[in-house]
């Protein structure tokens, strides 16, 4: 796994439970586990920036306060517009970004392996283009 896909876990797990966290604290965590993750001081930054901007999973507050943006626990029983739309596009990169932390970018991988990747990229392409073009009215 690469040091961005640890991290992003281990910030995914700190996250979890919808609370603000303050950077200190994922920073914390991210030390506990390895000190080499953060060889670089500004890599986690980098990271949550990523996580924020480009994926949209987490949410921060003023400066050095992240929150995991998460679905609400109970389901409205209309499904019916944009609402509906962004939670399950939410709820697919979520399982999307989850699967591909899995896998480990570098030149030593497989051509299976590559295969694998470039079959889920396209998948997820397609299914977010299905996503949002879907209608139910």
């Amino acid at each position: 796994m690469s040091k961005m896909s640890v991290i992003e876990e281990i910030i995914f797990e700190v996250l979890e439970d919808g609370e603000w966290h303050s950077i200190e604290e994922i920073k914390g965590k991210v030390l506990e586990h390895d000190k080499l993750l953060l060889e670089n001081k500004n890599f986690l930054n980098v990271v949550l920036n990523r996580i924020k901007t480009k994926k949209k999973l987490i949410e921060s507050e003023g400066r050095g306060k992240y929150k995991m943006i998460q679905r609400s626990t109970e389901e409205p029983r209309d499904f019916r517009g944009n609402n509906s739309q962004e939670k399950m596009l939410l709820c697919w990169r979520n399982f999307y970004n989850k699967t591909m932390s899995k896998y480990e970018l570098s030149y030593d991988m497989t051509e299976e392996q590559f295969k694998e990747g470039k079959w889920l990229y396209e998948l997820n392409k397609e299914m977010e283009n299905l996503i949002k073009s879907f209608d139910i009215s």
